[in-house]
């Protein structure tokens, strides 16, 4: 899914539960700076290479997301 698709997706769950713009917004936010605290968590020296980048990966998607969200 692409990052605006997903900034969208999720934007609009949380429009259903608080129907107030900035406040869903605000809350789609706090959630993808969430996710991206707890993705961070698994990068490790120990880990393998592979690892990491898939981390790097997904906490980029997630970067991405946010700036879309930013952009609504």
């Amino acid at each position: 899914m692409a990052a605006k698709e997903k900034a969208i997706e999720l934007y609009e769950k949380m429009w259903d539960v608080y129907q107030h713009d900035p406040v869903a917004k605000e809350c789609a936010l706090i959630c993808v700076d969430d996710k991206i605290i707890s993705i961070n968590k698994f990068k490790h020296p120990t880990n393998s290479n592979a690892m990491n980048k898939r981390v790097d990966k997904e906490i980029k998607i997630l970067q991405a997301v946010k700036q879309e969200l930013n952009k609504l």
